[in-house]
């Protein structure tokens, strides 16, 4: 299979922000290959296969909405012209947890006759933090989104797991930053991934962490999440990861960890952020997301 260069991403500081650029000059079917992610050029190596591989399962990837505005609207019309099976949203749902928020976005999503499934944020915690209404309105036993297919799932719980098309999904919780994962989400994890028999595995958080320079630039943990961080890296470090997907900055961040590829989705609609605190350089987005039986293929949408 022939290999060549299609482009480079360049990481540039403007403003005291950084800027990503991606250019490919090929309308043929690829599959891109981040080599590095720790350099501040970035290689994309694609693979050219001659034909397009029929998807087995299709969906879309966005986090940080923050309520109903034009730009997480333009998401889910794109999601139902474009009839994915099902939207994964890594969260925040709203901005402050309160109940006419949870009501109104609730109405939106279930709007667009789409499936979908949905993490808890550190928003949807409200004030004082309580899970309750995240969980009234988007419990998995609930009422709210289309998730039949859940083998894994509890009222009371906002983690959970399933299965569709040779993928194991496993949504999870560590929406306070004092707690991180807890100890009885973490056992958990580590049975249902020692159950799982898909050859494909994708997690998805709300809130990222081991960033590339978050030692200088950015840092959201406390040493309890710290420590349940390490825990979750010792548990996931038995098994094949193929991808994770987290929200909480707003913006468009791709990573590293433990060799696994990470990517931060925050483009959902809320007020745009910068990694590094420079000017917020608006990278509205979702990720589309196709399985097939070559593989999983993730590709960065943006949203003008």
């Amino acid at each position: 299979m022939k290999k060549i260069i299609l482009g480079v991403i360049f990481a540039l500081f403007i403003g005291g922000g950084i800027f990503y650029a991606l250019v490919l000059s090929q309308d043929t079917n690829v599959s891109e290959k981040i080599q590095s992610f720790s350099d501040g050029v970035k290689i994309v190596s694609d693979e050219i296969t001659g034909h397009e591989p029929e998807p087995l399962l299709t969906f879309f990837v966005f986090g940080d909405n923050e309520g109903v505005n034009p730009i997480v609207r333009r998401i889910w019309s794109d999601a139902r012209e474009q009839r994915v099976d099902f939207v994964v949203n890594v969260a925040d749902l709203t901005s402050h947890g309160r109940e006419e928020q949870f009501t109104e976005v609730r109405q939106l999503f279930d709007g667009y006759g789409v499936p979908y499934y949905t993490a808890i944020g550190n928003n949807d915690l409200g004030k004082p933090k309580s899970r309750e209404l995240f969980l009234k309105y988007f419990g998995v036993d609930g009422a709210g989104a289309a998730v039949s297919d859940i083998t894994v799932a509890a009222a009371t719980r906002t983690y959970f797991s399933f299965d569709r098309a040779g993928v194991h999904f496993v949504v999870l919780d560590n929406a306070d930053r004092k707690v991180g994962f807890d100890d009885e989400q973490l056992t958990w994890l580590a049975d249902d991934l020692a159950a799982n028999r898909q050859p494909h595995t994708l997690l998805f958080y709300h809130r990222p962490f081991d960033l590339p320079f978050s030692e200088f630039f950015y840092d959201d943990e406390t040493a309890t999440s710290r420590a349940s961080n390490e825990k979750f890296l010792q548990i996931i470090g038995g098994y094949t990861i193929d991808a994770i997907f987290t929200g909480h900055v707003h913006t468009y961040i791709p990573y590293r960890m433990q060799n696994i590829p990470v990517t931060v989705t925050g483009g959902g609609g809320a007020a745009p952020q910068d990694y590094i605190g420079g000017d917020a350089v608006k990278l509205y987005h979702y990720m589309k997301v196709t399985v097939t039986e070559d593989g999983i293929q993730t590709k960065f949408v943006p949203i003008e």
